[in-house]
């Protein structure tokens, strides 16, 4: 990826000094572990991201910092869900996709409102009430950037579903673009 040699060129400074400023002002966010209401497990994997883009808003413009934070933010979204849902990218048949969705909310998605609305053959359809990620950001005071999870759910699913004759919907406005909820439907052709 180019995100990381563009940002050592842009900001003037080496993977050590980013390292250490990354670090030092994780530590200065890490009070921010302690209130709220999310759990601290799931501010901590975000608290390294939010660091990130305190020291980047030091170094560039506020749009050029949010950018890169929101390709970091995107592709570290993207590598997650795929280990997530490996088995259903593996035989992505409705099924498959419903009962590793089940069990990832199950687990590490746990601390979210999770309504399953509809499971069939051809439709399996839930509600996202409370996005326990975006909530985290908020309270790490990255929420600005929390789209960019909801843009590479839907990049990921639909190369998933791509050609297997189901669709994938993930409506707006989500949590992340100020909506009440965010609704994911899955139907398939057959």
């Amino acid at each position: 990826q180019l995100v990381p040699l563009m940002w050592f060129s842009i900001v003037g400074m080496t993977l050590a000094g980013l390292m250490r400023r990354v670090g030092w002002q994780s530590v200065r966010l890490a009070p921010r572990l302690l209130k709220g209401r999310t759990p601290r497990m799931i501010k901590m994997k975000f608290l390294p991201l939010a660091a990130l883009h305190r020291v980047l808003q030091q170094r560039l413009t506020a749009e050029k910092a949010t950018w890169a934070v929101e390709e970091v933010l995107f592709t570290a979204t993207m590598a997650e869900t795929v280990t997530n849902f490996m088995p259903a990218m593996l035989d992505p048949q409705m099924d498959t996709i419903a009962r590793q969705i089940e069990k990832v909310y199950s687990g590490p998605g746990k601390h979210q409102k999770i309504v399953y609305e509809k499971s069939t053959p051809t439709h399996f359809q839930f509600r996202i009430d409370d996005c326990v990620f975006v909530r985290a950001m908020d309270e790490l005071g990255v929420r600005n950037i929390s789209h960019r999870m909801c843009d590479a759910d839907r990049h990921f699913w639909k190369n998933v579903v791509r050609g297997t004759g189901i669709q994938f919907t993930k409506e707006d406005p989500t949590i992340a673009r100020g909506g009440s909820c965010c609704q994911i439907r899955f139907t398939a052709d057959r």
